[in-house]
C-alpha cells in the first residue's frame, strides 16, 4: 500500500510476515511484521517491525473502505502498538489522512533528536478516492495472505494424548 502527499512524499506499507510463523498460541501468532517505507521533507527511512495484529490489518482495510465511502466523515485508527496513527479528517473545505509515525516507525536518526518537534513526523495525504481504494484492495489481499490464526493447537494436542492414554 503506498500513500503520496501533494508534494509526492510517501510512505508505503508491507506485511512482511508473521512474527512468529511457528507459533502455536493465538495471540502471539497473529502479529505482522510491518515493513514502513518513508519519503518525508527530513529524510527517507525503512522500519521493519512487529507493530499490527491480524485483526488490526482488517481494521486498516474497513479504514480505508469507510473512508470512501463516506469521505465527509473524521476518523481515527491507533493499534495496540502505538507505532502509527492514522487519522483522517473529512471536511467539506479539506478532506485528509495523516499518517503518524511513532516509536519504533520512527527513524533512528530522529529518536536521537529531541530538537525535532514530533508533530513534523507525519505525512497529510490529500483525500483520492483511487489512491484510497487502490490501499484498501492492497490490505485485502494482504488480509488473504496472512489470515487471523485459530486458537492454539496446543490444547486439542493434550486431550487428545490424555483420551488416548
Amino acid at each position: 500500500m503506498k500513500l503520496t502527499d501533494k508534494n509526492g512524499f510517501s510512505v508505503t506499507f508491507e506485511v512482511s510476515g508473521y512474527e512468529f510463523p511457528q507459533e502455536e498460541d493465538s495471540y502471539d501468532s497473529n502479529w505482522l511484521n510491518i515493513t514502513t517505507f518513508v519519503t518525508h521533507p527530513m529524510g527517507t527511512w525503512k522500519t521493519i517491525d512487529p507493530s499490527m495484529l491480524t485483526d488490526e490489518l482488517e481494521d486498516l482495510r474497513d479504514f480505508f473502505t469507510d473512508i470512501i465511502d463516506k469521505p465527509d466523515t473524521s476518523k481515527d485508527l491507533f493499534f495496540l502498538e502505538p507505532n502509527l496513527h492514522f487519522k483522517y479528517t473529512g471536511l467539506e473545505t479539506e478532506k485528509t489522512l495523516k499518517v503518524c509515525f511513532y516509536l519504533e516507525s520512527k527513524t533512528h536518526w530522529f529518536k536521537k533528536n529531541e530538537d525535532v518537534d514530533m508533530k513534523n513526523l507525519s505525512l497529510s495525504i490529500p483525500f483520492d478516492s483511487n489512491e484510497f481504494k487502490q490501499a484498501s484492495e492492497s490490505i485485502a489481499k494482504y488480509c488473504i495472505d496472512f489470515p487471523r490464526r485459530p486458537e492454539s493447537y496446543s490444547g486439542i494436542k493434550d486431550m487428545v494424548t490424555i483420551i488416548v492414554d
